[in-house]
């Protein structure tokens, strides 16, 4: 028998058990279990079967169910963690950094637990080739815990020994400058190591540093920072850049073209370089008319552009100014959808109804549905007659939307809002679907024609798996349980376990991150 056999085999057994069918197990008068004693329950017998899945499914079981038992017992959530880097550590190095995202992920669970142990596992990880490091979020994470236990000085250790062989984390060294005093001299000691780390490896996010912090150090230190920064913007070349024609931030109300990466990347940051040396800046914009322009009317570059709005970036590469055209379309038609969105969810508050006739006018269906729903759930509890309205009109979307991945999200804010009003038909069925919807979209993501380059553990189906599970839960409690039958493949199932005990618990969805389904061909 395979182990994936094992796995489904014990994983029916819990299924079928006298509690998971909402059976007495010791008699007539039995109790049913408190909601954190289920959820224990379903911990342990979770970290059982993690034993018999495979590396990948077993790594992220196991850094769920320790993150989950911090809440029951720290010793037993600190073993689990340390087992989950384990197997994490066993994954094979592929170019989207799978093992190294998920040992990241073990290490930001383990900050919460034992920081001790979080700083020696993320010791134990090794730099990674390009531009991105997952160690990134884990360092920063380790960072905010050491700050609210004013350990400063393993907190800067830490930056700067990372730092100096592989990634430094500028965001890390951002947040422990200001959170110590404006006199320490360390602050002036960790500016100057991001400089020499930056000087090694440069890399853009050097600019939260130095647009954070850039006026808290001595002038001269600021400018040579400054003057290093703009050297790799200005003299940075790519065989890309031959045949690039421009890039360009899309928005709800135009596009913001520049003819070079340079401009584009000046545009950014030129607030910055007026602040710090403004004699610089103006050498800058002498020559450049076009990025003048534009600063104008947007002084603090994508800054601005976001203050007004959702926006998208593109580069357009060769001369085709058809692809280019187009690009500049969808990133319009996008930045327009997210920009009515936004004003339809800020106006709920105060004008439910404004708030739907906006979602109305949401030019992607996926998206007004989706909106639609999230105002049914935020009105419900005090208009229930308007949730309603707002419920009809996403239902009757969800039903013409063709994909699965478009309708998965929708639907967990339609049971949501439909328990609220008290349907409790419309929201069993809401569950249903999104459980379908789900399905559906593995199948998708399984196609072995063209597999999906990232874990399972990130792929959408997964989390509309637990989204569903989690809103089900939710609402029902232990009495939610009989739907694990539904998931028949056994990882999944064990993975919507794991997500129903954390529901129980009382906590959110928050740590289940969502790539994007990006797929490579055999």
């Amino acid at each position: 028998m395979t182990a994936h056999a094992k796995v489904a085999l014990l994983l029916l057994a819990l299924a079928a058990s006298p509690n998971a069918r909402g059976q007495e197990s010791t008699g007539p008068t039995a109790e049913k279990p408190s909601p954190t004693a289920k959820a224990r329950e379903m911990l342990d017998a979770a970290g059982e079967v993690a034993g018999g899945v495979r590396p990948e499914i077993q790594a992220a079981a196991l850094l769920h169910i320790a993150d989950n038992y911090q809440l029951l017992d720290k010793k037993k959530a600190r073993e689990f963690a340390g087992q989950a880097f384990t197997a994490a550590g066993s994954l094979p190095q592929d170019p989207v950094k799978n093992r190294e995202r998920m040992q990241a992920e073990i290490v930001q669970v383990l900050a919460d637990i034992d920081v001790p142990e979080a700083v020696a596992l993320l010791r134990q990880m090794q730099a990674t080739a390009g531009d991105y490091d997952p160690r990134w979020l884990a360092i920063d994470k380790i960072v905010q815990v050491l700050i609210q236990k004013k350990d400063f000085d393993t907190a800067i250790e830490l930056v700067e020994n990372i730092g100096s062989t592989g990634f430094f984390s500028y965001t890390g060294a951002g947040i422990i400058f200001g959170a110590l005093p404006a006199d320490d001299p360390r602050r002036t000691t960790l500016f100057g190591s991001a400089m020499v780390a930056y000087g090694a490896h440069p890399h853009r996010s050097f600019v939260v540093l130095l647009g954070g912090h850039g006026l808290d150090v001595p002038k001269q230190m600021a400018e040579a920072a400054l003057n290093s920064f703009l050297r790799e913007i200005l003299d940075k070349k790519s065989e890309e850049e031959h045949s690039q024609t421009g890039v360009s931030f899309a928005t709800a109300k135009g596009t913001v073209s520049f003819d070079s990466r340079e401009d584009s990347e000046l545009f950014d940051v030129m607030h910055i370089v007026r602040t710090i040396n403004p004699k610089r800046a103006e050498e800058l914009l002498e020559t450049r008319p076009g990025l003048r322009a534009w600063l104008e009317q947007y002084p603090k570059g994508t800054e601005s552009l976001r203050a007004e709005g959702w926006f998208w970036t593109f580069t357009v590469m060769g001369n085709d100014k058809q692809a280019a055209d187009r690009m500049k379309q969808q990133g319009r038609a996008q930045a327009l959808t997210e920009t009515i969105a936004s004003s339809a969810l800020n106006a709920v508050r105060e004008d439910p109804d404004k708030a739907i006739s906006l979602a109305q006018t949401i030019p992607a269906p996926a998206r007004r549905a989706e909106i639609l729903g999230s105002i049914a759930r935020s009105v419900a509890g005090k208009d229930p007659d308007k949730a309603r309205g707002a419920l009809d009109k996403c239902i009757t979307l969800l039903d013409e939307i063709k994909n699965p991945n478009d309708r998965v999200a929708a639907w967990d804010s339609v049971a949501d809002a439909a328990h609220q009003i008290k349907d409790e038909k419309l929201t069993s069925r809401a569950i249903d679907r999104a459980l379908a919807d789900a399905a559906e979209l593995y199948k998708q993501e399984e196609d072995v024609e063209v597999p999906n380059v990232f874990l399972r553990e990130y792929w959408p189906s997964t989390q509309g798996y637990r989204r569903a599970i989690m809103r089900a839960t939710a609402i029902l409690g232990v009495d939610a349980e009989p739907l694990l039958l539904k998931i028949v493949d056994p990882e999944l199932n064990l993975f919507a376990r794991i997500a129903m005990a954390q529901a129980l618990l009382g906590r959110s969805q928050e740590r289940f991150p969502t790539f994007p389904p990006r797929k490579k061909r055999r």
